[in-house]
């Protein structure tokens, strides 16, 4: 998918080019829970700029990101729990932006804006302990190992913030940004509602 965003309608202005921004990504979990720990993971994204005037751009585009969440533990019913989970999460997203910039040649930027996530898929993978009666009534403790698919809710609605800089390169220009993406609705509902929220570090080239 990516390499299709790479392929641009040549014009005469970057307005003319189907895609004229190019990123790739590296995210880190941002969801501020106590039993949530750190994960990476990446993303692409090809982008199309609208430049209203010299100070204000609108951007919207399209991403593959892949992130990552780490859960200490995860009540699953009456008689089960899990713990040391990795969720993973694929997802194909629409941002739509506002981009402030100020600057000459160096150029510093404020972005802020909107998007859709759709989990294209999900999985999970952790330790399973359960505690169920046998025949006699006495409870037993199994514990073991599981990998598994994740069901979720979608479309993922939210909203972002980031600032970078644009600096020249072979007459375009090479960016380094970060942001925060906050999801507002939960990835799954119940004991311990997950959302998608994460931090991003990424490198680009504008035409």
């Amino acid at each position: 998918m990516f390499i299709l965003f790479m392929i641009p309608f040549y014009g005469q202005q970057d307005s003319a080019l189907l895609f004229n921004e190019f990123r790739v990504s590296i995210n880190s979990n941002g969801s501020f829970t106590p039993n949530t720990n750190e994960k990476f993971g990446f993303g692409v994204g090809a982008y199309h700029t609208l430049k209203a005037n010299e100070m204000i751009d609108a951007l919207f585009g399209f991403e593959y990101n892949q992130t990552s969440q780490y859960l200490d533990s995860m009540y699953e019913g009456h008689v089960a729990n899990s713990t040391d989970l990795t969720y993973t999460f694929h997802s194909f997203s629409i941002p739509i932006t506002a981009r402030t910039t100020v600057g000459r040649k160096v150029k510093f930027f404020v972005d802020s804006g909107a998007f859709v996530d759709f989990i294209l898929a999900a999985n999970r993978k952790g330790t399973m302990h359960t505690y169920s009666p046998d025949e006699n009534g006495q409870v037993v403790y199994r514990e073991f190992d599981f990998s598994e698919r994740v069901k979720v809710s979608f479309p993922i609605f939210g909203v972002s913030v980031g600032i970078g800089i644009k600096i020249p390169l072979l007459k375009h220009e090479f960016l380094v940004r970060t942001e925060y993406k906050y999801g507002i609705n939960a990835i799954s509902k119940g004991m311990d509602s997950m959302y998608n929220r994460y931090y991003r570090f990424s490198i680009g080239y504008k035409l």
